[in-house]
């Protein structure tokens, strides 16, 4: 299954407040899963005559959790391709040192061609930008600390 197709059955999970949900498509299934430890399988499907069970891969996400309080952290709320600003020739959003208010925009993440801005969720100052600009982020990735 395309990886576009997963990043929108995780985007309409989060839209639909769903815990769970799988889809069959070319003989694969895809479970998509929220909360701790949450994972994506994909596994063929059996054929209709077997009677064998499915053998299913589970992994746990990729992404390392960090030490840094989670009040400090920024995270990827999906699947998507980093923007530091709004156009190539424009200033970055944010920059490490400067100062915030909760609803500024920190960047714009790019998940199936819609351009989602990133907004504080609280007041304080950038310590580090974790990631380059046109980098590709996994779910749940680490994108900026606070001090």
């Amino acid at each position: 299954m395309d990886t576009k197709k997963i990043e929108k059955l995780i985007q309409l999970l989060k839209k639909h407040g769903l815990h769970e949900l799988e889809v069959e498509e070319d003989g694969k299934r895809v479970r998509v899963s929220s909360g701790a430890g949450a994972s994506v399988v994909s596994a063929p499907l059996p054929q209709p005559t077997v009677a064998a069970p499915v053998a299913a891969t589970t992994s746990e996400p990729s992404v390392p959790k960090s030490n840094i309080p989670l009040e400090k952290q920024v995270r990827s709320p999906f699947v998507g391709t980093f923007y530091e600003a709004s156009s190539p020739d424009a200033e970055p959003f944010v920059r490490p040192g400067q100062r915030v208010k909760k609803g500024d925009t920190l960047c714009i993440i790019e998940a199936m061609k819609i351009m989602n801005e990133i907004e504080a969720e609280r007041d304080g100052t950038i310590k580090e930008v974790m990631v380059k600009n046109e980098q590709p982020l996994e779910f749940d990735q680490l994108v900026f600390i606070y001090e």
